[in-house]
């Protein structure tokens, strides 16, 4: 019985020994696979950063360049109505002064008209009272 207890024994502690060794191997395997999955996916994250932030500075750059180039484009139409304002303005301040200028000069005659014929009417009724 000794005999068949101690074979049992050194075959359960073979056997033991025998799955300590496939469990270590396994973990083995495992960890080297997670490990390269782990690897793996923080490549593909970081190439996926690294695609994005590309593509945003693209995208920033040519926003960048749409918003000068609509700058540039919105002052040159600033700057031309501008410049056709101070003209139409000029423009309507000399139609203006040649306008006030023309009626001056004719309130002018007609009063200098006025004056002469209220001249003539005050000479003529005052010859009348006196003869």
């Amino acid at each position: 019985v000794l005999a068949s207890a101690r074979e049992a024994h050194a075959t359960l502690v073979s056997a033991s020994s025998e799955v300590t060794g496939q469990i270590r191997s396994l973990s083995t395997d495992i960890e080297r696979t997670l490990y390269a999955a782990g690897n793996a996916t923080a490549e593909a994250v970081l190439g996926g950063a690294r695609a994005a932030q590309s593509t945003l500075v693209s995208a920033s750059q040519e926003s960048s360049e749409k918003v000068k180039a609509l700058s540039a484009e919105v002052e040159r139409t600033l700057t031309e109505a501008g410049s056709s304002t101070a003209s139409a303005i000029i423009a309507g301040a000399r139609e203006a002064h040649a306008t006030l200028v023309t009626v001056s000069s004719e309130t002018a005659n007609q009063v200098t008209t006025l004056t002469a014929d209220v001249e003539r009417r005050l000479s003529a009724a005052g010859s009348s009272t006196i003869e």
